[in-house]
């Protein structure tokens, strides 16, 4: 199908916002190469499982779009239009498996080197709309806490190695009992600035309680239900030898469970995690890689304001037929440790991508031994602090 045979039935198995959307701005996809086309249709589709700052990213490209007077529109675009594709590509069902089309472009413009032109093309696309609507800077400073559980060790291992040199590394956070300490701190954000999934609690292991209900909240521990019913339905694919692993991720991104396990008291949250278990590599298996990879995937598509990620242990690992079956398993502390340093640094990073980084917060702290690194404005990079210090004055230097 070519975008000009586009009509209002073809949005019919998308959700009400996402076919909407798609119905109201029919006449400007109408006019768009059907690469574009079908790559803003991956985003519409999604919008009923979207988080707000993703809807408002989705509508101001269409928005800018429409907005450029058709000559400008086809000077932007006409790098995709020029992309020379198969008659069978194009013949996919583009409009209600955008996800699938694009997997399927992926491939054969690498195979016939047109993928360095695709990504010049839509690097000035992103460039565009981007200056034409600048992404919106946080109500509030954002502020980012990672923790290495209390369960973690690995003697020796010299932690914060990569934070170290962006901030203040503080070798004894005192006081009974940090983990409080930070929730409270969260829950007084977000009654600050309540805004709609602005402000998050991630638990690799079994999660604490936090006072408000501002914050949005799931775990390892309160999600295992969905996680096995993932697991299953991943066997099932695979078990059948229909699937790699492009197709895999493609069909566990559009899968639900007949039975949903619930994994919060939101539904949208609940898809999220769902899409944390049916699109992370390695997130069914080991509650390190579920924790970092929930923070990633938070960062880049909701931009929450707060956000405190604390990492438990995961399993040691195993032949995979053995984790994909499940059962009794050992503990990796040591491995955990690692891998939660890691994954701080990591979250570090995805923070540091988003609108208003130059004022952001961050802090990562080990139960365990008590160091602690902190990086914003005005804390000097690459200093150590030998005295001990409260984690209520801690967070106080990053206020």
């Amino acid at each position: 199908m070519q975008p000009r045979d586009l009509n209002a039935r073809d949005f019919r198995s998308y959700g009400p916002l996402a076919r909407k959307t798609a119905e109201d701005r029919l006449e400007l996809l109408r006019d768009l190469p059907v690469v574009l086309a079908a790559v803003l249709l991956r985003d519409v589709i999604r919008l009923d499982t979207s988080f707000p700052r993703e809807r408002a990213a989705v509508e101001n490209r269409l928005a800018f779009l429409a907005g450029l007077p058709v000559e400008e529109r086809h000077r932007l675009t006409q790098g995709f239009a020029e992309l020379n594709l198969p008659a069978a590509l194009v013949a996919e069902d583009w409009v209600r498996s955008p996800s699938k089309f694009e997997e399927d472009l992926s491939a054969y413009l690498w195979a016939s080197h047109q993928i360095d032109g695709f990504h010049r093309t839509s690097e000035q696309f992103v460039d565009a709309v981007h200056r034409a609507m600048p992404a919106a800077t946080p109500a509030a400073p954002r502020w980012t806490a990672v923790v290495l559980g209390a369960e973690l060790r690995k003697d020796g291992y010299p932690l914060f190695r990569k934070l170290a040199g962006q901030g203040v590394l503080f070798q004894q956070v005192t006081g009974a009992d940090g983990m409080q300490t930070l929730l409270e701190y969260l829950a007084a954000r977000a009654e600050k600035t309540p805004a709609p999934y602005e402000h998050w609690y991630v638990d690799g292991g079994a999660p604490r309680e936090v006072r408000s209900d501002a914050v949005k909240r799931f775990s390892w521990a309160e999600s295992a239900a969905m996680r096995e019913a993932v697991l299953r339905q991943v066997e099932t694919v695979i078990g059948s030898g229909s699937a790699g692993p492009e197709m895999l991720r493609s069909r566990m991104a559009t899968w639900t469970p007949k039975d949903p396990a619930r994994a919060s008291n939101d539904a949208l949250v609940d898809r999220f995690v769902l899409s944390v278990y049916g699109e992370g590599a390695g997130t069914q298996i080991f509650s390190t890689t579920f924790a970092q990879w929930s923070a990633r995937e938070l960062l880049r598509r909701a931009e929450p304001t707060s956000l405190l990620v604390r990492f438990g242990p995961r399993q040691k690992q195993r032949g995979m037929n053995e984790m994909f079956a499940g059962g009794a398993a050992e503990m990796d502390y040591a491995g955990s440790l690692v891998d939660a340093d890691f994954g701080a640094y990591y979250t570090w990073i995805n923070q540091s991508r988003l609108a208003g980084a130059e004022s952001a917060r961050f802090l990562a702290w080990c139960e365990r031994t008590g160091q602690a690194v902190a990086i914003g404005p005005g804390l000097p990079k690459g200093t150590q602090a030998a005295q001990p210090i409260a984690m209520d004055g801690l967070l106080k230097l990053l206020a």
